[in-house]
């Protein structure tokens, strides 16, 4: 797979922070699906620390939390489609369309979002 530098990718919105997939390494805003684990049940993955750490485009502070949720054993941030490819635990992605990705995406997830609670 080849990894798109930070700065080329279309950003939803500049107030959205960027995170990383766990499963694929890209770095954006586009939605992500949060996927929970027991403390240390997820490894971390040496290869994203590395891109990331090496990535001058990023500023510090976006970095440092990059970092932070690479670190964390936890939870893993996945991309919807990278997580449809790898098994969703909970069939939360296999709802929508994989070819969507960043706005279509975000605005396919507040279609089906309940706006009454």
């Amino acid at each position: 797979m080849t990894e798109t530098p930070v700065e080329s990718v279309e950003r939803i919105s500049p107030d959205r922070p960027l995170r990383i997939c766990d499963v694929c390494g890209g770095v954006d805003d586009h939605p992500r699906h949060l996927v929970a684990a027991a403390l240390g049940e997820i490894p971390v993955n040496q290869a994203n620390l590395a891109k990331v750490l090496a990535d001058n485009s990023l500023d510090p502070d976006t970095k440092a939390a990059i970092v932070a949720d690479i670190v964390d054993t936890t939870t893993q941030y996945r991309h919807f489609d990278c997580c449809t490819n790898v098994g969703c635990p909970d069939g939360t992605c296999d709802r929508l369309p994989n070819s969507l990705t960043g706005t279509a995406l975000l605005d396919a997830i507040l279609a089906e979002t309940p706006t009454e609670v």
